[in-house]
């Protein structure tokens, strides 16, 4: 997993935002001509269809319902593919990379803190496709629970390589407090 410096939530996304920019030679994520020219290259260059997802994300310890401080808890996040190809429908068209991916999009979990002080980047991590029929891809980042209290995560997904992809989804949570007396 890649951890940049802890602090540089905003900048890393920035970063990733314009290398899609620079990777596409394109001039924008939000300009309905440059999301038509970028459909439009995925379609001829590639055989692809512009994506289409959805993101949504859970935060929970493995084990039990209560979050404990200091256990390890799991972040799970699913990204649905309302592109994924009909099973058997059209030929499948040829991937141009050696490792088979067809997609692939960066994953950062941010953990939000109170005004004026930095967000954490708590994960930073690659999210691939390799089978276009795959409707769901489901990652998990293990990470451990905070000291007691309220917590806010914002998962963000986004792509290096393919313009007007970025999604965002905020998951909330509670750590109690371990109330069993330690061992003596």
């Amino acid at each position: 997993m890649l951890m940049p410096r802890q602090r540089w939530v905003q900048p890393t996304l920035a970063i990733a935002r314009a290398s899609a920019l620079i990777a596409t030679a394109l001039w924008s994520h939000t300009d309905e001509a440059a999301l038509a020219q970028m459909a439009e290259h995925l379609k001829d260059e590639d055989s692809l269809p512009m994506p289409k997802l959805e993101l949504s994300a859970t935060a929970a310890p493995k084990t039990t319902s209560e979050i404990i401080a200091g256990a390890t808890m799991t972040a799970t996040v699913r990204l649905t593919r309302a592109h994924a190809a009909i099973p058997g429908e059209g030929e499948r068209p040829a991937c141009n990379n050696p490792q088979g991916i067809y997609e692939a999009y960066w994953l950062y979990i941010e953990g939000l803190k109170p005004e004026g002080t930095p967000n954490s980047l708590i994960a930073a991590k690659p999210m691939v496709v390799k089978d276009l029929e795959e409707k769901v891809i489901v990652d998990e980042v293990p990470f451990v629970a905070p000291a007691a209290g309220s917590y806010t995560l914002r998962i963000h997904v986004l792509s290096t390589s393919v313009i007007g992809v970025e999604l965002s989804t905020d998951v909330t949570f509670t750590v109690e407090e371990d109330d069993v007396p330690a061992l003596q």
